[in-house]
């Protein structure tokens, strides 16, 4: 793979101006670009075209210039990447389309469909700073299909993925993503390391999908969270009151009969303690 350019090669050869329609900001920086591609956990690749079908399935979301392309294709792996700016287009399949293992589908990726066959993925992307939170949620009704995610986000929203509990960031993020996946904060990518330069900090998650969590109904339990985070500085109780007809005084009861205070707030619950709520209210 010595062959390709170097991202800042590849930046200078594509010589088109991010969209901010697209939230674009090129990574540039080499040891940024290298530890994101280590956290796929896959194995070194010497030779491209002697790729099995069993090799490992990465998909890559929003390659942009191709910087992190480049780096997945030094690795074992049949790698779909999916871009959905023209210009980025043209420039990727120019620099990369005869690359063994390399496949890129033209589109934007919250209306991707995803083919049968696309399983036992590893998920990369640097995601548009504007909608990784909406890809995210994509990606959390496909998660049946996938090993482990490495996602870099604004650093603020990252936050908001791993909070602890009873913090000021744990929310309906926080709740949701450590229902369903094991998450870690993996690095920080300052605002140097992109071209344009942003004006936040970014932070790159680690993803792996728990086993299968505690039975319940996904759509009532994420319908619960969000009603009970609408009005975090409430009580539970109010925040909650008249949700599926439960009065203030049942919804009390019923916290009580589950080992909580009357007084405590969405924030103070984990979410196991959601997966309880949900089922009773459910009863």
């Amino acid at each position: 793979m010595n062959s390709l350019p170097t991202p800042r090669e590849l930046l200078w050869r594509y010589q088109a101006r991010a969209k901010r329609s697209l939230g674009q900001h090129f990574l540039l920086d080499e040891q940024s670009i290298r530890r994101i591609a280590e956290l796929a956990q896959l194995s070194r690749c010497e030779d491209r075209s002697a790729l099995t079908p069993e090799a490992p399935k990465v998909l890559e979301i929003g390659p942009g210039c191709g910087a992190l392309t480049q780096a997945l294709l030094g690795y074992t792996c049949t790698l779909l990447a999916v871009e959905k700016d023209d210009d980025a287009v043209s420039f990727l399949s120019e620099v990369f389309g005869n690359v063994p293992g390399f496949e890129l589908e033209h589109g934007d990726f919250l209306r991707y469909q995803w083919p049968e066959q696309l399983d036992a993925l590893t998920v990369v992307g640097n995601l548009p700073y504007n909608i990784g939170t909406e890809i995210w949620f994509r990606l959390l009704a496909e998660r049946h299909r996938i090993r482990r995610m490495v996602l870099m986000f604004q650093r603020e929203v990252a936050h908001r993925f791993v909070a602890e509990r009873s913090t000021k960031a744990y929310g309906i993020l926080s709740v949701i993503a450590q229902q369903y996946f094991d998450v870690s904060y993996a690095m920080s990518v300052e605002p140097g390391a992109f071209r344009p330069v942003p004006e936040v900090t970014s932070a790159v998650l680690l993803f792996v999908p728990r086993n299968e969590p505690q039975t319940v109904d996904e759509a009532a339990f994420r319908a619960l969270v969000r009603a009970s985070f609408a009005q975090r500085r409430k009580t539970l109780a109010n925040s909650l009151s008249g949700y599926r007809g439960r009065t203030k005084v049942e919804l009390e009861a019923l916290l009580q009969r589950l080992g909580h205070d009357t007084r405590i707030r969405a924030e103070n619950l984990t979410p196991a303690d959601f997966v309880a709520l949900c089922a009773a209210l459910e009863d």
